[in-house]
């Protein structure tokens, strides 16, 4: 495989990961990108290495200059490969995103996941506070309200997660108050159940495992 093929390979990888307009510069003149792509309104300038070795220093100077000549949000480097040691501080000090092993960091199903469960709490707390204001003269309104209130939140957190582990955590935070008080007082909010447990069981450990990968992969780039 030469260096050509191995863009192309990357080109299509990126776009089974939620990339879209990618676009291949051209072999001559590439400003050391090689492929510009878009994902979650930012714009990548990534440059692809097929290495037999570790990649150093240069491909990280090259892609952080080429980023910032197409006036990239982020710059990454993609390489079949490892990276060095010097190379890994430096990507750490400029920013730049280092992709080893054929492995890009983004997995749109999990991005979905945690969007969709968000979706249905959002819309759920919205449909039950509804219905509460209708019946009013609740018997417990501060437990009733607080239960929802944090279902809502929680929904909304993940709607809006994109890739930030704070925001998983907070859904799962919210998640765990409203499905506690759903919990501990089946009386006063009076739709607790099997099946009501199981599916705040559900929400709370995807959303605290979504946080939990998020943390570790930031870490792990990070150093």
């Amino acid at each position: 495989m030469n260096g050509h093929q191995y863009e192309q390979k990357c080109a299509k990888k990126l776009k089974r990961h939620g990339f879209r307009k990618i676009e291949i510069t051209r072999e001559s003149g590439d400003q050391g990108i090689d492929i510009i792509a878009y994902r979650k309104r930012k714009k990548y300038g990534i440059q692809c290495k097929y290495y037999s070795y570790p990649v150093g220093n240069h491909a990280v100077q090259e892609a952080f200059a080429g980023a910032k000549y197409y006036d990239c949000d982020i710059a990454a480097v993609m390489t079949n490969a490892s990276f060095t040691k010097s190379a890994k501080t430096l990507a750490n000090r400029t920013e730049v995103l280092l992709w080893s092993d054929n492995k890009i960091p983004f997995s749109r199903r999990s991005f979905f996941a945690t969007k969709y469960i968000g979706l249905f709490a959002f819309l759920a707390g919205i449909f039950e506070w509804s219905a509460m204001l209708k019946i009013g003269n609740t018997a417990y309104p501060f437990l009733q309200k607080t239960e929802l209130l944090s279902l809502i939140a929680g929904g909304f957190l993940g709607i809006f997660e994109y890739g930030k582990w704070t925001l998983p955590f907070l859904s799962g935070i919210f998640y765990f108050i409203s499905g506690f008080i759903n919990f501990l007082f089946p009386s006063m909010t009076k739709r607790i159940g099997t099946y009501g447990i199981i599916f705040y069981l559900i929400i709370i450990l995807i959303s605290f495992s979504r946080a939990i990968y998020l943390y570790k992969k930031k870490h792990k780039n990070n150093n």
